[in-house]
């Protein structure tokens, strides 16, 4: 299978777990996941997979998968309570290659006892904000 068409049928099975385009919250008690497409780039997706149990936290995942390249790239991993404040952020290393798809991954050894609110996986391209998918968590 070309990768193309691999990559389309990705996006698809994304999209229809889903369910939307946009900016998808999802709430998470324990193992969740969400995709957004990135506006300026078509069928190009940015993606957060938490895992964990109610406000446990195990890792979180940024991905994105894109048809044109995205260069110098970094994610950061942040979580924002109920009320909007963000009060935790994990910014991953500046990947300075150009790349389809690319992955950030925030694992804890204990697991971290996160707030109800949501967590994002945001990511940035020559340091400007491109994109961003969270999800919610709750007890």
């Amino acid at each position: 299978m070309n990768h193309k068409l691999t990559w389309c049928i990705r996006f698809a099975s994304a999209i229809a777990f889903t369910g939307i385009l946009g900016f998808p919250i999802i709430t998470a008690n324990a193992t969740a996941n969400g995709c957004t497409s990135i506006g300026d780039f078509g069928t190009a997706t940015t993606c957060i997979f938490v895992r964990g149990d109610g406000l446990q936290v195990e890792y979180v995942r940024g991905t994105f998968q894109k048809i044109s390249k995205v260069c110098n790239w970094r994610y950061e991993i942040a979580y924002t309570d109920n009320k909007g404040n963000n009060y935790r952020t994990h910014k991953g290393s500046l990947n300075e290659s150009c790349n389809v798809t690319g992955r950030y991954e925030r694992s804890y050894s204990v697991p971290y006892k996160a707030r109800a609110g949501k967590v994002c996986a945001r990511l940035y391209r020559d340091g400007d904000y491109l994109n961003a998918a969270c999800v919610s968590i709750t007890p």
